[in-house]
């Protein structure tokens, strides 16, 4: 019976690192790179814009936020987005839960050319960006979307109408 308790242990320790790694193919910086690109070439040069970086991933791939985005008209705003909660609810969790990728996809981005940023955190796009990574569906459309609802706002005021107190 002992000897049947190690084998499963063993089996299950064994299993762990297959699941690893399909959460690290899942949660790839290369893959998010081009979705946040993405949003900061429609957000356009503005301000501490870096810090608005970290709020990609946390929208864009909640699946009802994203859905919203992808289906976006010209009339739609931020505004129009917040009427129904549930596009955004829990985004403060899923801030705090994204932080580490974004900040290690803002780096990827920052290594290899695709964006520079100066001492006012203003992002500026590079002309040559990366190639398309297999990102989630819609997802670049999405980012590029959270951009164009951005743009009109500072970064302060974004932060204060999405209900995020910190990064």
């Amino acid at each position: 019976m002992t000897n049947e308790r190690q084998e499963i242990t063993e089996t299950l320790q064994k299993m762990g690192d297959p699941i690893q790694h399909l959460r690290v193919l899942h949660n790839n910086p290369f893959i998010f790179s081009s979705a946040i690109a993405a949003f900061f070439g429609s957000l356009g040069e503005k301000e501490q814009a870096l810090l608005l970086g970290y709020l990609v991933l946390p929208i864009t791939l909640h699946l009802p936020s994203r859905k919203y985005l992808g289906k976006a008209r010209a009339n739609s705003s931020l505004r129009t987005m917040l009427q129904d909660r549930s596009r955004l609810y829990g985004l403060d969790e899923r801030v705090g839960r994204y932080r580490e990728m974004s900040n290690a996809t803002l780096q990827y981005l920052l290594s290899i050319g695709g964006i520079s940023v100066n001492e006012l955190l203003v992002v500026t796009i590079a002309e040559q960006q990366p190639m398309d990574g297999p990102t989630p569906e819609g997802m670049i459309k999405a980012a590029r979307q959270l951009g164009n609802f951005f743009s009109p706002y500072d970064v302060p005021t974004v932060f204060r109408m999405l209900g995020v107190m910190s990064l």
